[in-house]
């Protein structure tokens, strides 16, 4: 039984690798056609060198290559010239935005038009805003009209009956992963893509030393500088201890049988990032938790307003875990209030199962009947 369900992990981490590397053929012959368009309509911009394309990060660069292919792809429409200057792009980027606005977009939309026009152009000397001023000011007209939406975060108690039913109902991984996610301030892709060797066991023996904590507690280690891969922000071998008084007593063994096996370079789950999703949202319509956000991103946002709210963590603690580079991001997602709000939105019956799942973790963890009895009156 064990070889099988061994055979059938190995055949999933194959076909999981084989499925990426085709998305990266497409995607580098996209790529191509994309600069193709580029330097026709925009003999201006410049062929990056490898340190230079090197600045931002291949997702970052190629979200910033799709954003100005979309602009490139509304010229086209209304049968626009190629941009000989600076003066005349200014000019028809006012005008896209404006069209953009009556199309509903954010303006998230047009910040990476801006942005992925500025890294195709590094030797224009200037900020973004003096490149491209009248663009820029229509930028800031565009957010004072649609201010950005901020996914409300997932209160602990919702958290508890998703991750249990994960658990019970489809696979004790998948609720083991969610915790992680909400305890780590983990982006979605983050959590998904986990490697086995990013999960540290913990050494030596007992401590009541602060600096000491990472060392005696299971943790997380992302974007280690081995692998060359930066994280969003830029930085390298960010730790993320596992260190939640009510998580750490008891998830160890869990921790434990994930990592056993496994080689240091596949992936800690055997499934895949849309199907956590698609499960995700399905066990939260079931539960009846629709009221709520039912994007992973809530469990970021979640666990940093929950450390907030019940004081777990001080300001820039949780700053520097959810790995945010500036304090308008940590004002932007840390919602202690919202959090609270959230939690106000669950029935009497689901905050009191959560209440005892929150009890007696380890047990309704090993014990799935038993979940599978407690959250059954649950579901519609």
């Amino acid at each position: 039984m064990v070889k099988n369900v061994s055979q059938s992990t190995e055949q999933a981490q194959w076909q999981r690798k084989r499925v990426q590397a085709h998305k990266q053929h497409v995607k580098s012959l996209d790529r191509r056609r994309t600069m193709a368009s580029l330097l026709w309509y925009l003999p201006a911009l410049a062929s990056l060198t490898l340190l230079q394309s090197s600045a931002i990060t291949q997702p970052c660069e190629e979200n910033y290559d799709w954003h100005v292919m979309e602009f490139l792809r509304w010229m086209e429409r209304m049968n626009q010239p190629p941009q000989e200057d600076n003066e005349q792009l200014d000019q028809t980027l006012s005008k896209f935005f404006v069209d953009m606005y009556q199309e509903d977009a954010m303006p998230s939309y047009g910040e990476k038009v801006l942005a992925g026009l500025g890294h195709r152009l590094p030797y224009q000397v200037g900020t973004l805003s003096s490149k491209f001023p009248g663009a820029s000011r229509s930028l800031k007209g565009w957010r004072r009209l649609k201010p950005a939406r901020t996914r409300p975060p997932l209160p602990f108690d919702a958290l508890l009956l998703i991750a249990a039913a994960l658990a019970a109902f489809h696979k004790v991984s998948m609720g083991i992963a969610v915790l992680l996610g909400f305890f780590c301030y983990l982006r979605p892709r983050e959590l998904t893509d986990l490697l086995a060797s990013q999960l540290l066991e913990p050494t030596g023996g007992p401590t009541t030393s602060a600096a000491a904590t990472a060392f005696t507690t299971w943790s997380i280690l992302l974007h280690s500088f081995e692998g060359l891969k930066a994280s969003k922000t830029g930085h390298f071998d960010e730790n993320l201890p596992l260190d939640s008084e009510w998580l750490s007593r008891w998830i160890g063994p869990f921790l434990a049988a994930l990592k056993c096996g496994r080689k240091g370079c596949k992936f800690l789950w055997s499934f895949t990032h849309e199907e956590l999703l698609a499960t995700y949202k399905g066990v939260m319509a079931q539960l009846g938790l629709s009221a709520l956000v039912n994007s992973l991103y809530g469990l970021r946002h979640g666990g940093a307003s929950h450390d907030t709210l019940h004081a777990f963590r001080p300001a820039l603690e949780v700053k520097l875990r959810g790995r945010w580079a500036s304090d308008k991001s940590l004002l932007r997602y840390r919602k202690a209030s919202l959090a609270q709000r959230e939690a106000n939105k669950l029935s009497q019956a689901q905050r009191s199962a959560a209440r005892k799942i929150a009890e007696m973790p380890e047990y309704y963890f090993n014990n799935l009947d038993e979940t599978r009895a407690l959250l059954q009156p649950l579901f519609r």
